[in-house]
């Protein structure tokens, strides 16, 4: 009887390289619009390269006084960054970097590296840092974070809105008052697709006589996103990084402290009005937290703030 050869047996696939499989499951081009947004705000293109280096110096636990001559030994490094070392203007754009860490120090850049590890966890795993060792990809359970969820607590029914604010402006002209700042849920049956005419026919001025309500009686309010859109807000919006939920889950994608049903807003008589969804991070007017599930009037030109990080200029114009 004569034996097998060891090393004639097929040899199982050896492990994918950690940055060669991070590089498949990250979706760059998602974080294009905060790049966009620090690019604007600096004036100065923001090179995907910096936005590469950032996580890899997290997940090896690299000082920036060691990231280039890591980056320049290791080939896996090299190919995640994108460097090829032949003079052109990727390596230039890396070795900027590497010497001045610019990027690395702007505030996008918590966020874009927050961005690119809630994709990952979005698909069930997350990294395990190394230093300087070979980081892995573990199932999110092993690190307490059960898969599919991200701390989403989506608490109160989207859409009540319109009959939560109606209520509450029915109730305050029966007191002879105007409601302003929170208000209350109101535990009231009114239809969905109630006409809201009792404010409508209030005109407001702004200065100089101008009016600033619509046609129909609602006053015209207009938000400056920080990707650089210009959107009018014409009656009631949504804001989330749910694609079913919200018209503006796309650009909200990279906003990773933005929960997936965070916060609705109504354009409604002489204001706008929010409502918080019970959102992980929290909604702010002017640094003011919005009580969660509760009906807050917005009356004049304000910041609205989702979570830490989307700063949202709400102006009511003419």
């Amino acid at each position: 009887m004569t034996l097998a050869n060891p090393q004639s047996r097929p040899q199982p696939p050896a492990a994918e390289p950690f940055l060669a499989r991070v590089a498949t499951l990250i979706d760059w081009e998602l974080l294009g619009d905060v790049m966009a947004a620090a690019s604007k705000r600096t004036q100065a293109r923001m090179p995907l390269a910096a936005v590469k280096i950032a996580p890899l110096k997290q997940w090896y636990g690299l000082a920036d006084t060691m990231t280039e001559s890591v980056v320049r030994d290791r080939r896996s490094f090299q190919l995640f960054v994108g460097a090829s070392w032949d003079g052109g203007v990727t390596d230039v754009e890396i070795l900027n970097e590497l010497h001045d860490n610019f990027w690395g120090q702007q505030p996008e850049m918590n966020l874009l590296v927050a961005a690119s590890e809630e994709q990952l966890r979005d698909q069930g795993i997350t990294v395990r840092s190394g230093q300087l060792a070979e980081p892995s990809l573990v199932p999110s359970t092993e690190v307490g974070v059960p898969a599919g969820q991200t701390g989403e607590t989506s608490l109160f029914r989207p859409g009540d809105l319109g009959r939560m604010v109606e209520a509450v402006t029915a109730k305050a002209h029966a007191q002879g008052r105007m409601p302003t700042g929170p208000q209350e849920p109101q535990n009231v049956a009114v239809s969905a697709d109630a006409s809201f005419s009792a404010d409508r026919e209030r005109l407001a001025e702004g200065p100089g006589g101008d009016e600033i309500v619509s046609q129909d009686g609602r006053v015209r309010a207009v938000l400056e996103w920080p990707w650089g859109q210009r959107s009018e807000l014409t009656e009631h919006l949504n804001i989330g990084r749910d694609y079913t939920f919200s018209p503006l889950a796309q650009e909200l994608t990279p906003y990773t402290h933005v929960s997936r049903k965070h916060a609705e807003l109504l354009v409604y008589g002489d204001g706008v009005w929010i409502r918080d969804l019970g959102s992980r991070n929290g909604t702010f007017v002017n640094n003011d937290e919005v009580p969660k599930g509760q009906a807050y009037l917005i009356d004049g030109e304000s910041i609205i703030r989702f979570g830490p990080f989307l700063a949202v200029s709400l102006k009511i114009v003419g």
